[in-house]
């Protein structure tokens, strides 16, 4: 069926091959054509919520990759925001930038038992923002200013109190989501900041 791997289970079809070779994507291209003609001949319709990419690897221009999959494997007539919005699929720079807030979540109310990153929670009589603010220190180097420690410090302080001082993870998530309903990078990778 396949130039590539594949594997095939009762409702469960996986497709894989290594990402690094450009002949290696172009026939994993074809071989996604080669499914969607099955598909169409045999009337099983892929559900677009349920396809899923796993990108395993080191490089940083991951992101680009698996955006370009999600712009690939989306409704294809619409731009990609708006296929983003009609799948419901938040981009993925959303996706890291929610993963870090709760990330930080459990460092801040102490739910990681290991080592946590240093973070000064500000304790100024500044009313505006939350009272979990975190005091951002100037940064010399871009490493730095790229690092979790500091990338997560302005979305963090722009978090309203409701939100950061949720009793538990689940409600944290729950508040965080609904406070970023209407955030620009939701269904627009373009807009992350």
């Amino acid at each position: 069926m396949s130039a590539q791997a594949a594997s095939a289970f009762a409702d469960d079809t996986k497709l894989f091959t290594r990402s690094d070779d450009e002949a290696a994507t172009t026939v994993m291209q074809e071989d996604r054509n080669r499914l969607q003609q099955w598909s169409n001949d045999w009337l099983l319709r892929f559900h677009p919520q349920k396809c899923s990419v796993l990108k395993l690897g080191s490089k940083k221009s991951g992101t680009n990759d698996v955006e370009d999959v999600q712009r690939l494997a989306s409704i294809r007539d619409k731009p990609y925001p708006e296929r983003l919005a009609t799948l419901k699929l938040p981009s993925l720079e959303f996706r890291r930038k929610r993963g870090d807030m709760i990330d930080l979540w459990k460092y801040i109310h102490g739910v990681y038992d290991t080592d946590r990153p240093h973070f000064d929670i500000g304790n100024s009589r500044d009313t505006r923002g939350n009272s979990l603010k975190i005091y951002k220190h100037r940064c010399r180097l871009n490493l730095r200013s790229n690092s979790f420690s500091h990338r997560v410090i302005n979305d963090w302080n722009g978090l309203p109190e409701s939100v950061v001082t949720a009793p538990t993870v689940n409600c944290f998530k729950n508040r965080l989501d609904k406070c970023w309903e209407n955030h620009p990078s939701l269904y627009n990778p373009q807009c992350a900041s």
